[in-house]
């Protein structure tokens, strides 16, 4: 699908997008060492799922990361996370918000970075 992915960039890719065009409902875990291609990776398949119209919501841990991804915003900006989390902390959404209709219309949530995210 892109030359430029390695073979088992090119495999995380396919299966992506074949999870997505089933709907099918599952967790994907990226991990590599800085600098392997995990962030050009995803951009790829947000590229990719935007040529067919497919809703992606991108997300970063941090704004610097956010920076880099397509249409990407922090976690916390884009799901309203309360910035003082404790154990009983909840995001207050309403029920018929922006937020949430974007959430039900997504078919894929890419979280970048996400092991540097706490609570």
């Amino acid at each position: 699908m892109s030359e430029n992915l390695d073979d088992n960039q090119q495999i995380i890719l396919e299966t992506v997008i074949t999870l997505v065009h089933r709907s099918e409902h599952s967790l994907m875990y990226i991990d590599g060492p800085g600098g392997c291609g995990k962030t050009y990776l995803t951009n790829t398949i947000i590229h990719y799922l935007a040529t067919y119209d497919i809703p992606v919501i991108t997300v970063a841990s941090s704004g610097v990361a956010a920076l880099m991804l397509v249409n990407g915003m922090t976690a916390h900006s884009r799901f309203k996370i309360p910035l003082n989390v404790g154990p009983s902390t909840s995001c207050s959404w309403k029920h018929r918000s922006p937020i949430v209709q974007t959430l039900r219309n997504a078919k894929l949530i890419s979280w970048d970075v996400i092991s540097m995210q706490s609570r």
